[in-house]
């Protein structure tokens, strides 16, 4: 059990049956993907249902809330996956409000569908054109934030966009394969590898072996860390462009 969720717990026995955490402490309860200085924020973010009054404690940043749901979660009560998305609009710049969308959408237990969070953008949210902006660019099957912030970056470079997830059929393999963004008309795709992939020995080992397989079938398989996203300028999208070239592609 982390802090965060020590501090929550510990909070929610004094809490008011109308309160739940919110905004930040919600998104983080839910390991949504946020910015470090949102992850090592140590306040809690707390909304209380209108017309109640928003909670004044030491520590804790207080919110009103009307007309949005509660759900449990790790023993506590937080906001639902689209309100906590929609709070988070004005602490958040577009490519990480993107981020966390791509991520409540993610998996076989997604906390919510687009077509949910777009119908959260109601008349008069703050930060509602930033938002609508936003839930144009979430796709599901995005794993990390690095992989949001390239996907988005690419195609501001002027670069087709890569489709996310792309199935490749492997027959050395006898399966398929997902490059995390793909361009499938001309065989290329990119894969994002945190410090797992470099730690982990059968990680490292199954790496090895994706590449080499989809280099048997004239794919071109780039793997890029979070230096290669993150600096200026990010030396992937440079990559990505030289592969597309390589294989065909004409801007």
């Amino acid at each position: 059990m982390g802090r965060l969720e020590v501090l929550c717990r510990a909070y929610s026995r004094h809490m008011l049956p109308t309160h739940a955490f919110s905004h930040v402490t919600a998104a983080r309860l839910m390991d949504l993907p946020l910015p470090l200085r949102l992850e090592q924020a140590t306040e809690l973010h707390v909304s209380a249902a209108a017309p109640g009054r928003a909670p004044q404690v030491n520590g804790v940043i207080g919110h009103r809330f009307a007309g949005w749901p509660v759900i449990t979660h790790r023993g506590v009560r937080i906001t639902s996956a689209e309100f906590t998305w929609v709070s988070l609009a004005p602490m958040l710049a577009l490519d990480d409000l993107v981020a966390v969308g791509d991520a409540l959408v993610e998996g076989d237990y997604a906390w919510t569908t687009i077509d949910r969070l777009r119908s959260a953008i109601v008349s008069g949210v703050r930060g509602a054109v930033r938002l609508r902006e936003a839930v144009e660019h979430i796709r599901v099957g995005v794993r990390s934030r690095p992989e949001t912030h390239l996907r988005l970056g690419i195609v501001r470079s002027g670069l087709p966009e890569p489709v996310v997830a792309h199935p490749v059929w492997v027959p050395a393999l006898q399966r398929f394969l997902h490059p995390d963004l793909a361009w499938p008309e001309w065989k290329v795709g990119l894969e994002y590898e945190g410090e797992g992939h470099r730690t982990d020995r059968w990680q490292f080992r199954h790496d090895i072996t994706r590449v080499e397989a989809m280099v048997d079938i004239k794919w071109s398989l780039s793997r890029f860390s979070a230096d290669d996203v993150y600096s200026t300028p990010p030396p992937a999208l440079a990559r990505a462009r030289l592969r597309l070239e390589d294989h065909g592609w004409r801007g």
